[in-house]
């Protein structure tokens, strides 16, 4: 009993000091990772590894505690397959339609999204080939795989690596998960990622899909739309079930750029809400209604209004996270990186 008392009073404190390191935003280590004549434009974390999607297309794993880029796609890995498609003016038009919605007219789109894994890099770089293209790390250099077939027409506007699945949003509005299990060396009739046709389950919305992000442990997901609205669906349901939608009312007609089901108090790990982040720079949220066991109730999924965080951010809010219960880190266009105690 009293080592058992002395454990949870370890553990007590260590989650105190991490409350205070967010509280304070006291990082741990500050390292520089470079990249020669490129920016970065998105970025998936496995700590310490992270994979890179850059403005060039390039994609780049790095070692984020020594700053060393470990292994970058070669220029013509892409290329070569691609060098026999043309792009139709449709799809021109809606490229640049969701380089406006993504990036907001801001330089070239490069890579629109990307998910890393294990040793396992899935990006989308529309300019360059549509769908979604597939790198292994071996220990020393990336090797292409080859692009998905089932995703060979569609435009990719989001990425997710989550619970065995590759979770895919796409301009036509869909989100789709494939398997990963012939990928992780499981048994059975999976095919690998990129011979894969047909995506185990899917959803379909009315309009281009800008955003996703998955809580497996709870069985549910949120999508962000081109219409405005945040998409709660269950993870559970085959059939594409939609449990509730959103219409956070943001200014100018801008449209919900980031979401996150988040874990709002430090004491009761069941307790989730919804969190958005707005293209007019404001942050909002909407508690769910758990039952005892710590599932949503699907039949009445939220409670309580819609909650709007000040101040707000002076430019379209792109990423949000939650490192630990009753904190929230959003990160914005303007340059800010802010911690909010979801608690208050």
């Amino acid at each position: 009993a009293q080592e058992l008392k002395a454990r949870q009073e370890a553990l007590n404190y260590e989650q105190f000091i991490m409350e205070q390191k967010w509280r304070n935003a006291d990082c741990q280590s500050k390292v520089l990772v470079r990249l020669k004549q490129d920016y970065c434009r998105r970025i998936a974390v496995e700590y310490p590894l992270a994979a890179i999607g850059s403005t060039s297309g390039t994609i780049y794993l790095t070692n984020l505690e020594t700053g060393e880029v470990l292994a970058a796609s070669s220029d013509n890995q892409i290329v070569v397959e691609s060098s026999t498609t043309t792009q139709s003016i449709d799809d021109c038009i809606q490229l640049e339609r969701m380089r406006a919605l993504l990036h907001y007219g801001h330089g070239q789109i490069g890579t629109m999204d990307i998910a890393f894994s294990g040793d396992l890099i899935c990006a989308s770089n529309p300019m360059e080939e549509k769908g979604v293209q597939v790198w292994r790390w071996n220990g020393d250099d990336l090797i292409f795989q080859g692009s998905m077939v089932g995703l060979q027409d569609k435009i990719v506007t989001c990425l997710s690596i989550e619970e065995d699945y590759l979770w895919v949003g796409t301009a036509c509005g869909s989100v789709m998960a494939y398997s990963l299990l012939e990928e992780q060396g499981g048994i059975g009739d999976t095919l690998p990622l990129t011979l894969q046709t047909e995506p185990d389950m899917e959803w379909t919305f009315s309009n281009s899909v800008l955003s996703l992000s998955l809580a497996p442990f709870i069985g549910h997901g949120l999508v962000t739309t081109s219409g405005g609205s945040v998409e709660l669906i269950s993870l559970e349901e085959e059939d594409g079930k939609v449990v509730c939608s959103l219409t956070p009312p943001l200014n100018g007609g801008a449209n919900v750029m980031s979401c996150l089901l988040a874990r709002v108090s430090t004491n009761d790990d069941s307790k989730y809400a919804i969190v958005c982040g707005g293209g007019d720079g404001t942050i909002w949220t909407q508690a769910l209604n758990m039952d005892s066991y710590g599932e949503i109730c699907e039949d009445e999924p939220v409670q309580g209004p819609l909650i709007k965080f000040r101040p707000p951010h002076a430019a379209p809010v792109k990423c949000l996270a939650n490192p630990i219960p009753g904190f929230l880190v959003s990160g914005g266009l303007d340059g800010s990186l802010r911690v909010w105690d979801l608690e208050e």
